[in-house]
């Protein structure tokens, strides 16, 4: 044999022996086999099981509905609605468990039946089970919504905030109002009868106590949650500055400068996602405040087109006005939270603030702009209050009905 053949002679006899081996090893795989592979593939299709039937329930709605109606403290019609549904998803031979929330269990006994204890007891003696979740953002609870109506203000403009207020109050708010300025300060310190706020709105108003700014900076805001304000209320109380706000505010300009719409300018913004290019304003009838931005990291003023450094807040829309196309000013903004400090104030982590002009909810009341402008305060006060994020669990096991 030539010395160039024998590293094949060798090779063969190698890849001979790896088949021998393996056919061994294959031989001894399929004495257990069965069992092992009947158990990875049933694990496997419970997990897809749960994931598919979670999947197409957020799909089509019924997850969001069913938070809803625990929202509005309606949970037989969760449990209900989320039986009915897995009854429907899931083949006949899986059971099953859904849960909602984590520290706070908002709904536990979704079986396939409502004899709640024999079906804990068959899912606590399941051999095996398979879970799948998802994460909601939307409230479990009530959003609670402090409102200060100042009653100083013309009664007109008044009657006009309470009105607003009605317009814009969901079935998943709690909305509270107060005009006693002791009261709200106290709400904004520590609540009142274990009711505290997650958002606050302050449409219109005039000067506020020193004690009661405080309180709404230092305490609520850095602590607690959102503000939603109006141009009224931060004109009148600027020697606070507001650098949770972010911006200056100037005189109002005289109403027969008065504006035609807000133009839209961010559509990836919660709050302006869907809104129209332009949202009709009755502006001959209202004056604005017209707003400059201030640099909370040196305090200078700005102008409002320069909205794109770290900590100013986001424009959501300017004022749009025909005779001064090119002279936009701010109408709505949003500051994100964060770390702020400037002109000699601490640094402090900040929650949520937007400014909402109150002009926009008289245009509202007087049919201009009407759902548009809803919506929008809708969106803001949701959105600088502070987020749940809860787990809905699915448990899925293979086993017998209950009795």
């Amino acid at each position: 044999m030539k010395n160039d053949q024998r590293g094949f002679i060798f090779s063969l006899d190698a890849t001979l022996a790896v088949l021998v081996i393996m056919m061994a090893m294959a031989g001894v795989a399929r004495v257990g086999g069965p069992e092992l592979v009947y158990g990875q593939h049933g694990y496997l299709r419970l997990e897809r099981y749960a994931e598919d039937a979670l999947g197409v329930m957020d799909q089509v709605g019924v997850l969001d509905s069913i938070i809803e109606s625990i929202a509005t403290d309606n949970d037989s019609a969760a449990m209900e609605m989320a039986r009915d549904n897995l009854l429907a998803i899931l083949p006949p031979e899986v059971q099953f468990k859904l849960v909602v929330g984590d520290e706070t269990v908002y709904l536990d006994n979704v079986y396939p039946g409502t004899d709640n204890l024999e079906w804990s007891n068959l899912f606590e003696s399941a051999e095996e089970r398979a879970v799948a979740s998802r994460v909601t953002t939307k409230r479990l609870a009530p959003l609670k919504v402090l409102v200060w109506v100042d009653t100083r203000l013309p009664s007109n403009q008044v009657q006009m905030i309470e009105d607003f207020i009605d317009a814009i109050d969901k079935p998943t708010w709690d909305v509270r109002r107060t005009s006693d300025e002791g009261e709200f300060r106290t709400y904004l310190l520590s609540g009142i009868g274990g009711w505290s706020p997650d958002a606050v709105f302050i449409p219109d108003s005039l000067d506020l106590q020193d004690a009661t700014i405080d309180a709404l900076i230092w305490n609520y805001n850095i602590n607690h949650g959102g503000v939603v304000g109006g141009g009224g209320f931060l004109y009148n109380n600027q020697s606070y500055n507001f650098p949770f706000f972010g911006i200056w505010i100037l005189p109002p300009i005289d109403a027969k400068y008065g504006y035609e719409s807000m133009h839209i300018v961010d559509h990836t913004h919660p709050i302006t996602a869907t809104s129209p290019e332009y949202v009709d304003y009755a502006g001959d009838d209202y004056p604005v405040y017209e707003y400059l931005f201030l640099n909370p990291l040196t305090g200078e003023k700005a102008t409002p087109l320069v909205d794109n450094l770290a900590y100013w807040p986001g424009t959501g829309g300017y004022w749009w006005w025909w005779f001064y196309i090119d002279q936009d000013w701010v109408a709505l903004t949003a500051r994100r939270s964060g770390i702020i400090a400037h002109g000699g104030i601490p640094e402090n982590t900040y929650n949520r603030t937007v400014l909402f002009n109150a002009h926009m909810a008289q245009s509202a009341m007087d049919g201009v702009g009407t759902g548009e402008w809803i919506t929008l305060a809708q969106r803001a006060i949701e959105w600088v209050s502070s987020a749940n994020f809860e787990p809905i669990k699915l448990y899925v096991w293979r086993g017998g009905e209950a009795n």
